[in-house]
């Protein structure tokens, strides 16, 4: 239905006086509307005293400006008024009924606004209102009065997201911005109304990525950017004036990767400066001054702000290349995917107010070399010209940088790729693995900011494997009289690799001897000067009822193999014939996987060794027994 003629009556000091568009307030300065038309559109044009919002059938609210347009979908207004004034009236909707306009606004879900009557009242001062102000003023003192601490503390709203765009007119308190999604904040409007802005304004800064902290804006103002894809990482927000003094700012901001952070107030710092990490939403709340929100965030319940992290630069040498330019904490010094080794590392260019706190310790372990002395910052870490690979390194803070900082670093290592992020001290790559450090990362952290998450940043030969190797041949000595002088040197690759699995599994490198397991076989019938046999049955019957084993034959597939060692299991293989480790029959341990390839304990070179497991099921290995290549399962 075509929206009529708004007809408003104004009310000024209890005395109405009638009229349309021509009527003029009681000091005949200042008109409250009129009707006119643009571009063959009837608009209403309010006075200085109101500004009007309003929302057309399925689109938000518009900004606040001073004219309303009479259009056929209209379904809510807005009213701004000015702090001397208040607005009262009723709408009348399509289906006939009129709906009083409350606290200046009314929106309807189903139906059209028809019909609009106002009346515009001043309010008229007290006596006690008045004394209070010229007692302020003789005394050059700050008196709070109603016409401020009273005033509608509501904020209206705009924001700018990646990909979205503006949406407009959301009261600040709730969200400015799409959380949860990934949709970086790039710019917000703040409005106060009219109320608040006669008694002062709010000031915001905007920290930008890849701008930084821009100059303070007013209400009303766009802050951040539009069209370049960047976000913004933090805010600064402070009241001016009378507002000042009577109200509190309080905002808080949800983080990428953190949440929702603490509420700051009055100019503290929300977000983050130099981490790299964008803004997805924001709320903003004004309080009286005695009140100051703290209602936690999920970050942390004290954390409003990401401190900074200190930059600095690192660079590796690295096989075939040389010394690699440097890179700003936390890039990757070195390569990934190309096998190559690194070689030597460097970190420099600490900031002034790190250095002058303490040192960046570090150290290197070096191929045929081992664990080298830590050096401290600029200084070259590992080897150059000699082709050792670094394996692993630690890094560590002194003094009070290592109070109030924490460093971190993970590796990317060969055969593996990258692990978890170690904190201070932690090895870094790998240890007594053979295996090549190929690339590096690491930043240092304020203690009071957001810690990266850690995880296991380094992988080595276990403990229990390089303390449980055995050698036969150091055996002979304790010469058993059994069966024509059968001794441990002879043929006790059976007892010395179930020893080995044995201390293995309760991680003790002197939980058992293998003097003692060889007298265990031979009182059972498995271990005779011929050596132990690999019976299918018997066998595993002896390791679970004798040694406390969950065994079991599992066959010849180097697939079964492969996943036993997977889920954490140990296999005890044996065979007869020609063999990789023995020209007799022989028993090994494999302890663990590593794609195709097996770690094999071999009691004969008393060395760990990486196998490819298909070639060792079929040369075959192991034992007395005349039938082959044969596995058994330990748990």
């Amino acid at each position: 239905m075509k929206l009529k003629k708004m007809l408003a009556s104004i009310l000024v000091s209890s005395s109405v006086l009638t009229g349309f568009s021509n009527q003029v307030l009681a000091n005949g300065e200042h008109k409250c509307y009129e009707l006119v038309n643009k571009e063959n559109q009837d608009v209403l044009k309010f006075d200085d005293h109101i500004k009007v919002a309003y929302t057309l059938d399925g689109i938000n609210y518009s900004q606040f400006n001073d004219e309303l347009p009479l259009l056929d979908n209209l379904k809510g207004i807005r009213l701004m008024v000015d702090s001397g004034y208040e607005v009262k009236g009723f709408i009348t909707t399509d289906d006939g009924v009129n709906h009083e306009l409350i606290n200046n606004e009314f929106i309807s879900d189903t139906n059209y606004i028809k019909n609009v009557e106002l009346q515009l009242v001043k309010k008229e001062e007290t006596k006690d209102e008045v004394n209070k102000i010229n007692e302020a003023v003789a005394s050059n003192e700050k008196v709070t009065i109603n016409e401020v601490v009273n005033l509608p503390l509501n904020i209206d709203g705009s924001y700018h997201t990646q990909m979205v765009g503006w949406k407009d007119h959301i009261d600040a308190s709730q969200t400015l911005g799409v959380i949860g999604r990934g949709l970086r904040l790039e710019a917000i409007k703040l409005n106060l109304n009219a109320d608040l802005l006669k008694h002062g304004n709010l000031k915001v800064s905007t920290h930008v990525s890849n701008v930084g902290w821009m100059n303070y804006k007013n209400s009303n103002e766009v802050l951040g950017t539009t069209g370049k894809g960047q976000a913004i990482e933090a805010f600064k927000m402070q009241l001016v004036g009378d507002l000042a003094r009577n109200y509190n700012v309080n905002y808080r901001v949800y983080a990428r990767g953190l949440g929702w952070l603490d509420w700051a107030s009055n100019d503290e710092l929300a977000g983050s400066t130099g981490c790299s990490r964008p803004l997805e939403g924001v709320q903003v709340v004004l309080t009286p001054k005695e009140q100051l929100l703290n209602q936690g965030g999920s970050a942390s319940s004290t954390l409003k702000y990401e401190i900074p992290r200190p930059v600095f630069n690192y660079q590796s040498h690295v096989q075939n290349i040389g010394w690699q330019n440097k890179v700003s904490t936390p890039g990757t010094s070195g390569t990934e995917g190309q096998a190559l080794r690194m070689e030597a590392f460097v970190l420099s260019d600490l900031p002034v107010d790190i250095t002058s706190k303490g040192n960046v310790l570090y150290q290197s372990h070096v191929q045929n070399v081992g664990w080298q002395n830590y050096v401290s910052q600029n200084n070259i870490s590992g080897t150059t010209g000699r082709s050792l690979r670094v394996e692993g390194m630690r890094f560590k803070l002194t003094n009070d940088l290592a109070k109030e900082y924490n460093i971190y670093a993970r590796g990317h290592v060969e055969g593996i790729g990258w692990l978890g992020w170690g904190i201070q001290g932690q090895l870094i790559g790998s240890e007594g693995c053979s295996r090549r450090l190929e690339a590096i990362q690491v930043m240092i952290v304020p203690k009071s900011g957001v810690q990266p998450q850690t995880s296991k940043s380094y992988t080595t030969k276990p403990k229990e494997y390089s303390d449980n190797y055995y050698k036969q041949f150091l055996m002979n000595q304790h010469h058993y009289g059994y069966a024509s002088g059968i001794s441990i040197d002879d043929a006790g690759c059976g007892p010395v690799s179930i020893t080995m699995a044995l201390n293995i599994k309760h991680n003790n490198p002197k939980y058992i001897s293998p003097y003692k397991v060889a007298t265990t076989l031979k009182n059972t019938g498995l271990w005779t000067r011929d050596g132990m046999f690999a019976n299918k049955t018997r066998l595993p019957k002896v390791l679970r009822e004798h040694f406390g084993f969950g065994a079991q034959y599992i066959g010849t597939n180097p697939k079964d193999l492969l996943n036993h060692l997977r889920s954490g299991g140990m296999v005890l293989m044996c065979g007869s014939g020609y063999k990789l480790f023995t020209w007799t029959g022989h028993f090994l341990l494999a302890v663990k996987a590593r794609g195709n390839d097996v770690m094999i304990l071999d009691s004969n070179t008393g060395k760990s060794l990486w196998i490819n497991a298909y070639t060792l099921a079929k040369n075959g290995s192991c034992g007395v027994s005349d039938e082959g290549f044969r596995m058994f399962a330990l748990r």
